[in-house]
């Protein structure tokens, strides 16, 4: 059974259309042409039988034998050397097999051979005891074309149903298929605009329900950015007035600390914003994912990054760079926060790409895997930022992977520390 929509409909309008050609062949084949060809070649062979005995009985009368081949189109006149044989025509040779089995009942001591077809004229030739009688009749005395007219027109009336169903149903499938692309572009935070609507109104419905919740969504992530961008103002306006008050509070032992309290504020405040910033905002565009991975890998040390990929030319993919650029960035930093060296590794299927991170820090435990995604949550019992960040990093980083249809999953690495294998799809 085909898996799309267009191929199982049309699959449902084609059987009962060729089922219905079957039944309509066999019994017209069954019927009428079984019928109306043994009457036809009865009375051939009743004919070829009368001509065969009144020549072995001496012949017929001049004026009868005339009155007889403008009747019955059966010309027979005696032959003194065999004519080579020509097959019949492909249509007419079911007929003409069936005729020779008729003669044969009808003149058991009389052999005779069918030479074939010369031009319209089927010949046939009786080895009588006065020699070799050459008999030419007309081929449709015994083979009826209608036959093949009807399968034509049957065949043909079939096709031209199947061809207008197969349009008709192309129509409605794909506005279906535009829906799907926009619904699958839009869930990877690509906007393709404003659906047409168009097909059937149970598409048109679809797709107006569609643009109304993409709406609601993107106000919804609008008034968020918005709702961000003024506790950003709020916040940052008093720790500006706080780093001025500390700077002017001269020599104190204390200075040095509330500096540092007010870095970290501000790198929370600004954590927090980077969980939150709006991922629809970048455009995408089509990205070679090996240059981008070699990129994010040149901005740490050289000697603690490496890139291995067995794949020799480019991957196209398109995606937003700078979101991924930071996805990735902070899954190799949170390996260097943990371990001396990171491996990224490239793999490409038809469906997918893959890149995989290996650390060689002390890894993962398994029942604490679904928690290193979750916000603001550290396995090292340490809160100060200083030593790992506020524990936005990866929960950033597998947000942008779900906003491109992907995932990030978390294993063993075979240097002990934890594998990150970050998937996308193509």
């Amino acid at each position: 059974m085909p898996r799309d929509l267009f191929r199982r409909s049309l699959l449902m309008v084609a059987l009962p259309i060729l089922l219905l050609f079957c039944i309509a062949t066999w019994f017209f084949f069954d019927r009428h042409w079984d019928t109306v060809q043994r009457r036809l070649i009865s009375s051939v062979t009743s004919e070829l039988a009368f001509l065969v005995r009144a020549h072995e009985a001496g012949g017929l009368p001049a004026d009868v034998a005339i009155l007889l081949e403008r009747t019955t189109e059966v010309r027979c006149a005696p032959a003194t050397n065999a004519l080579a044989a020509v097959e019949p025509e492909l249509w007419s040779q079911l007929s003409v097999s069936a005729l020779d089995h008729a003669v044969a009942r009808a003149l058991p001591n009389v052999p005779h051979k069918t030479v074939g077809q010369f031009g319209s004229d089927l010949h046939i030739v009786f080895e009588t005891a006065k020699g070799l009688l050459d008999c030419r009749l007309p081929l449709k005395r015994v083979a009826t074309s209608t036959t093949f007219v009807f399968l034509a027109w049957v065949l043909g009336t079939a096709l031209l149903v199947l061809g207008l169903s197969a349009f008709f149903l192309w129509k409605q499938v794909v506005p279906i298929r535009r829906l799907s692309g926009a619904m699958d572009a839009f869930g990877k935070g690509e906007d393709l605009g404003a659906i047409q609507e168009r097909g059937a109104d149970e598409i048109r419905r679809a797709a107006r329900a569609f643009e109304r919740m993409k709406a609601r969504i993107q106000r919804q992530v609008r008034r968020r950015t918005e709702m961000l961008a003024a506790i950003s103002h709020d916040l940052r306006t008093p720790l500006s007035r706080m780093r001025i008050e500390v700077e002017m509070l001269g020599d104190s032992n204390d200075k040095d600390g509330l500096r540092q309290d007010i870095a970290d504020m501000e790198r929370m405040i600004q954590g927090y914003l980077d969980f939150a910033r709006d991922q629809v905002t970048e455009p995408t565009k089509v990205v070679d994912v090996m240059a981008l991975v070699r990129a994010v890998a040149e901005t740490f040390r050289h000697d603690q990054v490496a890139v291995n990929s067995d794949i020799a030319g480019p991957l196209p993919l398109r995606l937003r760079p700078e979101s991924m650029r930071r996805a990735l960035g902070n899954i190799v930093a949170n390996g260097l926060r943990h371990g001396m060296h990171c491996w990224i590794q490239i793999s490409a299927s038809t469906e997918a790409i893959a890149i995989i991170v290996d650390d060689d820090g002390p890894g993962i435990p398994d029942n604490q895997r679904g928690d290193i995604f979750r916000p603001f949550v550290r396995l090292d019992e340490s809160r100060n930022a200083a030593t790992g960040g506020v524990g936005l990093g990866l929960t950033i980083a597998r947000d942008i992977a779900l906003t491109h249809g992907g995932d990030i999953v978390v294993a063993d690495a075979p240097q002990g520390g934890a594998r990150f294998v970050l998937t996308l799809p193509r």
